[in-house]
Order: C-alpha cells, then structure tokens, then sequence
C-alpha cells in the first residue's frame, strides 16, 4: 500500500520528487523515495534513493547529497550534512550505519569509490580527521576492517600494533629461511626524502625518512616487494590533471623473519667460533681457557716476552670485561681494540708503568658481536689477544 509517493520528470536542470513509501508486504520501507529524470547537469536522487534513466548528458549522478552552511562567524556546537543512524532492540543478522556500495559496468571508468571522504580546514586549531571511527562491545569490535588491499601514504601512528594474519592452520608447504643472513647483509638502508613537490596529490610525508629502496630490495627479496599503479588525477571538471604510473612497495613486515634468522645463524656462527677458540686455548695451556698465547714483537727481549702478558677476562664478552696485563719492565704502555681485519678502532689507555699487574675495565655496549683484537704494547714489544663479543 501506498501512503505517499512522488515523482519528477522533465527537462529542466535540476528535478527533485519525494514522499512518503510504504509497499504493505513488510519487506522494504523507504521514509522517503526520490527519483529524478533527464535533467542536463546534475541529477540528485534526494534522500536515499537517486535513479537516472537518461545518461546522455549528465557529468554527474548523485543518490544522495548533503549540504549544511553556517553563516561567518556564528558558533555551532556540530554541523553535519549528512547523519545516519540505525538501531534496533531485538535480532539481526546485519546492522549498518551506512551502507554503501558503489558499482559500475563501463569500460572506461576513471574512479570508482565506495566511499570518499575528505576533510579540510583553514583553523590551525581544530582537529582534522577525514575518516573517525570508533567501536564498542561484542565480541569482536573493530574500530576499521579493511578486506583486501590498503593504501596509506603520510605518516602515521599506531597504538597497540597492528595483527597481521599468520594463523599456522591457514599455511601450507612451511619451510625454514635457511639464507637469511646472505640477504640481509645485502640490503642497504638508506636516509632520503620524499619529493612531495612533484607529486603533491600523494601527500607524501615531508619528515626525513629512513628505510630501503624497493628497487634494491626487488633483486634481493622479490617476495617483499609490490608493484601498483598510482591512478590518475582529475578535477572538478573532469579534465585530467595528472597520468597514472607504476609505483613499487615494500612489506616491511616480510623482512622480519629474515632479520631473525640472520641473528640465529650469525649467534649459530659465534657459538662455532668460542668453540674454536676454546680449543685453541686448551691446545696451548692456557689456564682460564679463554686468552690465545702471547705473541711478542721481533724487538722483545726474551725475558720480557715471556712474562709481559695479557689476559681477559671474561672471554667471550658480554657488556663488560676486564683487560689484566703483567708489566715485565718499566717503560710506557698501550692498550688498544682493533676488529678481526686488524683495523684500529679504539685506544683504551695509555700509561707509564713500573713493574706489576694492572687492569682496565673494557665496555664492549657499543661493538657488535664479532671477534675483536686487544694489543698491549710495552715500550718495543707487543702482545696480542683475541677477544669474542657476544649478543646479550
């Protein structure tokens, strides 16, 4: 039965019907019905519902539109144009807000949004969201779903993380990464800067970045890496402002398993090296098993070789050990660190000594794990040990 219903039809630009709908089978009610016909610029369904019969000339099509103005000046504590709110006290299957969909047959379509939202604001005071959501209750409330792909560009914040589907029982033909530290070692971060000048409608950050190169990352680990097409733009009019192109992603979240296996085969790595060197240490004797024996300069005297030793302790190191060396004969002694190359890297202390032992407190926080050389020199003569750094 039909309570109230009206339509509109003609020529003229802008054609608006509307009234009151109710079909008597229960199945759909409309609080208002709109249709319009063969206008020339625009036709606005109305309310809820816009149908356009005629599409020879019409550049836009609208179901719904909503416009709210406030004089200049005047204080509101809201201003919306367009509100939707859906309730119901007993059962559904599906409760919506808004729900939109947005479909299209052509061919040649420039766009196509379900939804598009933009907001702007010349107050350097007010919050600006171009999209706020919130949810509450049940058991699974999502503040945002997305299903499928996800674009983000500028910078952005995230509380609590974000969960990314890893649910063993949805895998197949799982494998170990058994090459990771081969790829890491040939990824090359980099510091650069977008160029938001030449591409202004991606509202690329304008921060200084840190990150990686997709096209370096590609011939590493392809797997990472995305290729999409940025679409073209257009204004107002329609008239297009800019040219779609390609533009490479990196998942960064897939380079996280290669830097954990990288760690575990570069400790697998460090583990075989202590014990390397705890069997070279008990092969020559050394008491502690953890110092190599003492090697002197072609300038040492005999006597001051053997007795002008150096010892750490602990060895392998942590953070923190102990560089105990025995003065043989006064004169003026060096410690310094160099890496497994033999490049110098540091010199911890330099001194005159009289006859005796000594020590200096080594801080290795600031050295990655690897194998390091410790060199105390006494006046003409030397000696050298190797010391192991291992991650906490």
């Amino acid at each position: 039965m039909t309570t109230v219903r009206g339509d509109a039809s003609g020529g003229a630009d802008l054609k608006i019907g509307g009234g009151f709908f109710t079909d008597g089978t229960g199945i759909e009610h409309y609080g208002v019905q709109s249709r319009a016909y063969n206008g020339t610029e625009v036709n606005t369904g109305g309310t809820f519902w816009g149908e356009l019969t005629d599409a020879s000339s019409f550049p836009v099509n609208v179901g719904v539109e909503g416009v709210t103005s406030v004089a200049s000046g005047a204080a509101v504590e809201h201003n919306i144009a367009v509100r939707a709110s859906c309730g119901i006290a007993g059962d559904t299957d599906h409760n919506y807000g808004v729900h939109s969909v947005m479909w299209n047959y052509g061919a040649n379509v420039k766009k196509n949004h379900g939804g598009y939202f933009d907001a702007w604001t010349n107050s350097s005071s007010a919050n600006n969201y171009g999209v706020w959501t919130t949810a509450s209750g049940g058991t699974n409330p999502w503040a945002l779903w997305v299903q499928g792909n996800a674009w983000i560009t500028g910078n952005g914040f995230v509380n609590n993380g974000i969960l990314i589907t890893s649910d063993e029982n949805l895998k197949t033909n799982i494998s170990d990464i058994t090459d990771a530290l081969s790829k890491v070692t040939q990824l090359q971060p980099k510091s650069y800067d977008f160029r938001t000048s030449d591409y202004p409608t991606m509202e690329l950050s304008s921060e200084p970045q840190i990150g990686l190169l997709a096209q370096q990352v590609q011939q590493v680990v392809p797997e990472a890496v995305k290729s999409t097409v940025y679409p073209a733009q257009f204004d107002s009019l329609g008239n297009q402002t800019s040219a779609a192109f390609p533009v490479l992603g990196v998942d960064y979240i897939k380079l996280i398993p290669l830097l954990i296996g990288a760690i575990q085969e570069q400790q697998a790595q460090i583990s075989t090296l202590q014990q390397d060197l705890a069997s070279c240490c008990a092969a020559h004797g050394d008491a502690d098993q953890r110092s190599m024996s003492s090697g002197a300069g072609a300038g040492a005297g005999a006597s001051e070789a053997l007795r002008t030793d150096l010892h750490i302790i602990p060895n392998p190191v942590a953070d923190l050990t102990q560089l105990r060396y025995t003065v043989a004969a006064p004169g003026r002694t060096r410690l310094e660190v160099s890496d497994a190359s033999g490049k110098r890297l540091e010199v911890l202390e330099e001194a005159v000594r009289e006859v005796g032992s000594y020590s200096h407190a080594w801080n290795t926080t600031d050295l990655a794990p690897g194998i390091y050389h410790c060199t105390l020199f006494l006046n003409d003569s030397f000696v050298v040990k190797k010391a192991v750094k291992v991650a906490r």
